[in-house]
């Protein structure tokens, strides 16, 4: 088991599972820990963030909506995550030690840039929030260096298959009018081409 686990956060949902996977592989005697969750959340927006900073019941429903709007991740925007509930963010934080983090637009656009050179592979925004959250820990020292870390890198390669492959149109099989699409008629041809 890594010591630290990073994932960029919206509902939670995938940490969660990371927890109770890494739970059930310690309760079966097959690891020796669970891995502390490291949740990265867009600076802009940071319902699960504040309420734990704040040490709050539940994730506040007033997040600015226009925020998320202009968040680097924005699959990261979750208005009602699983905060409060029973084996929720809140509890599996709790239970690993874990921690939450933020990533401003310029962090997270630098840790993007950074993976593509040193990886030479694109990310997606929510891996780039939470590797520009990684970045910050362990420069702060909140993640020691000899520490072993689990970092989510999700939908790598997406810019450079769209850069690299032109997708071609299909040429349609049969065209129908308007009229007859409209009068619900299917000429001849259409119906010969199903039989």
């Amino acid at each position: 088991m890594p010591d630290y686990y990073f994932q960029g956060v919206g509902s939670g949902a995938g940490a969660i599972a990371v927890h109770e996977a890494a739970r059930r592989l310690l309760d079966a005697g097959v690891a020796d820990r669970t891995p502390r969750l490291m949740l990265c959340q867009n600076a802009l927006f940071a319902p699960l963030y504040d309420a734990w900073r704040a040490d709050l019941g539940d994730v506040r429903t007033s997040t600015d909506a226009a925020n998320a709007a202009r968040c680097f991740a924005d699959e990261l925007t979750n208005r009602r995550p699983p905060y409060i509930a029973a084996g929720g963010v809140r509890d599996c934080i709790t239970q690993s030690a874990g921690e939450m983090f933020l990533a401003d637009h310029a962090s997270a656009r630098a840790a993007q840039d950074l993976f593509a050179v040193v990886e030479g592979i694109d990310i997606e925004p929510a891996a780039a929030v939470a590797l520009a959250c990684l970045r910050d820990a362990a420069a702060t020292g909140a993640v020691p260096r000899e520490a072993t870390v689990l970092l989510n890198i999700t939908g790598g390669g997406r810019g450079r298959f769209a850069r690299e492959f032109r997708p071609e149109a299909s040429r349609p099989v049969h065209l129908v009018s308007t009229r007859d699409l409209r009068a619900g008629v299917f000429t001849k041809d259409l119906q010969a081409s199903f039989t």
